[in-house]
């Protein structure tokens, strides 16, 4: 019989946690103390271990996607048509 693992409380204060990654895959064989996934709280990002062995069937929650790097500005060259200013004497 399958058995659905819930996101445990990992801290005393924990409300709210958010899936950074899952280290798994589905049809993965897992036993006791493997790192499933990693969370983040509102203080740390803290590991999720394995409490049931046995092989995992259907992620229910996808990791979200990475979001993008920053825009990175950089200077462009000048057209040819359109040459350096002077700097005023």
């Amino acid at each position: 019989m399958a058995e659905i693992i819930d996101m445990p409380k990992l801290s005393d204060t924990m409300s709210v946690g958010t899936l950074v990654k899952w280290n798994i895959k589905e049809g993965q064989v897992v036993a006791f103390g493997d790192i499933l996934a990693e969370v983040e709280t509102d203080k740390a990002t803290m590991e999720l271990s394995c409490t049931v062995p046995g092989t995992i069937l259907k992620i229910y929650a996808p990791a979200p996607p990475l979001s993008p790097p920053p825009l990175r500005r950089r200077r462009l060259p000048r057209p040819p048509s359109r040459p350096f200013p002077r700097r005023p004497k």
